[in-house]
């Protein structure tokens, strides 16, 4: 198959193009930065663009006319500005399938989403794909109208695909690696005063990608759209992530901390504020990511993806963060 796949040099995008490429897939790959292609050795074909909202994405026309498939990966997961978000993740992906209907009036579209599309769930009731998308952030707002975007303005000759990853765990993720250092650091900040027993459904990188090639084989129409909640089957609470990273580091035991929710909103503000001194200054932590931190679970079944995809989930919990563990030593991150 010829496949597109957007922001190949992302966390995931990297893995997934070095996925299709191992299937035997001609790959291209999109790429902001060419220098950052190279270096990191990103798989596929190097088509040289980003995507934009505000004129025709001329790197469309070095594509082949016999494209099957886009995967879209491209996104923003945090921002500041939360206008951010709807220009990224929405007006982009709704310009980009304008721009691309316009070329190819047949096409399979996968848009990789978010469970933060979805909503959270309530503890031990996993949401499925019949549960109605109820955002509470704006990063998850965004990627639910870029679902939405596909519905409205996809071609009728379009296959379309909506995946929604809940916390995706592997080699190379920058997200994780934060908790790494605070543990290898001997602490571990804990949101609210039960915020380790907050549940979460995962999924490895490398289930991930099986996922999404799957269904670029996965017999449908053009008239419904397939929507598909990937993750591994048994939920983990925040806990087990920390025991596990201890042990990795053979940390026989780190001091917890349990910061009120409150407190974190607080410090959330104050480091906005830094941002806007000093715009180099991005971090990780946005008022709009409170919004996510707070819920108590964020879990999914993904008997659905099982079934019809027929596949079974192969990494656990302990293996993807030895695995992850491994990798970060590797790469001297740690």
């Amino acid at each position: 198959m010829k496949i597109l796949v957007t922001g190949a040099t992302g966390f995931v995008g990297s893995h997934l193009a070095e996925h299709l490429c191992e299937k035997g897939n001609d790959v291209y790959s999109l790429a902001r930065n060419s220098k950052k292609f190279i270096e990191h050795g990103i798989k596929g074909k190097l088509i040289s663009g980003a995507i934009t909202s505000k004129c025709y994405n001329k790197w469309i026309d070095e594509l082949p006319d016999d494209l099957d498939c886009v995967i879209h990966m491209a996104g923003l997961t945090h921002s500041q500005n939360i206008k951010n978000f709807y220009k990224v993740n929405t007006k982009n992906t709704k310009r980009l399938i304008d721009d691309l209907s316009a070329k190819y009036p047949k096409l399979r579209f996968v848009l990789i989403s978010s469970l933060a599309a979805a909503g959270p769930s309530k503890k031990d009731c996993p949401i499925d794909e019949s549960h109605p998308a109820r955002p509470v952030s704006h990063y998850g707002q965004s990627k639910y109208q870029a679902e939405v975007a596909l519905e409205e303005h996809a071609p009728k000759g379009w296959e379309k695909i909506i995946i929604r990853p809940p916390m995706v765990i592997g080699p190379k993720d920058p997200a994780f690696l934060e908790i790494f250092k605070m543990i290898k650091g001997g602490y571990m900040l804990y949101p609210g005063a039960c915020g380790g027993n907050k549940e979460y459904t995962f999924v490895s990188v490398y289930d991930l990608c099986r996922v999404i090639n799957k269904s670029l084989k996965l017999k449908m129409t053009p008239v419904k759209t397939e929507l598909f909640l990937p993750g591994y089957p048994a939920p983990i609470k925040y806990n087990e992530i920390i025991t596990t990273i201890t042990k990795l580091l053979k940390k026989e035991q780190i001091k917890s901390f349990y910061v009120p929710l409150p407190a974190i909103y607080l410090l959330a503000k104050v480091l906005q504020l830094i941002h806007l001194i000093f715009p180099k200054f991005d971090p990780q932590l946005t008022p709009d990511k409170i919004a996510e931190i707070r819920p108590d679970a964020w879990t999914c079944d993904s008997s659905k993806s099982q079934n019809k995809l027929n596949l079974s989930y192969k990494w656990d919990l302990e293996n993807i963060l030895e695995k992850t563990h491994t990798d970060y030593i590797e790469r001297k991150w740690l």
